[in-house]
């Protein structure tokens, strides 16, 4: 592998409070989460032809759904931001960029699932596709997650998200298709909603 082209995902792992957990996060994963801001822009821009300022200010609305859902995890982005030299806002938008970008929503990835009785050597499969622009190569990160109370996880995401595709300690598995629906309404982001789904033993 050359430099010029970085390992697919970059492995951290977190533990300790929520605040900890985050700036160890940020730290490790700066680069990326830098590289995903500026992909972001470009694709505020061309996408939802959206201003950055306007994304940001839209993102805000989300702080308090999150906060009553799972507030440590407002403080996860919080050390994030400082760990990766960034502001608040920047990382709560990252955040909830499917929420605030698709508000006119496109069809997204295709998902496998293969139970024991199914496959031939009576193992669970679990797989899906990633229809992402290739603006987003190099910016995905690995997170083994100790986060007591909540379960032990390991997540798939972009750099600088709490939440994404992966599995937890107890077993569960979690995959991510995106479908168009007429409307929504504003409430707890979808990646917010995973990192909550894979927190949790059944």
């Amino acid at each position: 592998m050359t430099e010029e082209q970085p390992s697919a995902h970059l492995y951290i792992k977190l533990s300790g409070s929520p605040r900890e957990r985050g700036r160890t996060y940020g730290e490790a994963a700066r680069e990326r989460i830098l590289k995903v801001v500026e992909e972001y822009k470009v694709l505020f821009d061309k996408e939802a032809h959206m201003a950055w300022g306007d994304a940001l200010r839209m993102a805000a609305a989300y702080e308090e759904p999150i906060r009553a859902y799972r507030p440590d995890l407002l403080e996860e982005m919080q050390g994030i931001a400082e760990g990766a030299g960034l502001d608040f806002g920047t990382v709560l938008l990252l955040n909830c960029r499917t929420e605030v970008m698709f508000a006119q929503f496109e069809d997204d990835c295709s998902v496998i699932g293969v139970p024991p009785e199914a496959s031939a050597d009576g193992k669970t499969y679990l797989a899906q596709t990633w229809d992402w622009w290739s603006i987003g190569q190099g910016t995905t990160v690995i997170l083994e997650v100790e986060q007591p109370p909540y379960e032990k996880a390991l997540i798939v995401t972009e750099a600088g998200l709490v939440g994404g595709k992966g599995l937890n300690a107890s077993g569960i598995g979690l995959t991510l298709n995106a479908l168009s629906v007429a409307r929504g309404q504003r409430g707890v982001p979808i990646h917010v909603l995973m990192r909550g789904a894979l927190s949790q033993p059944t």
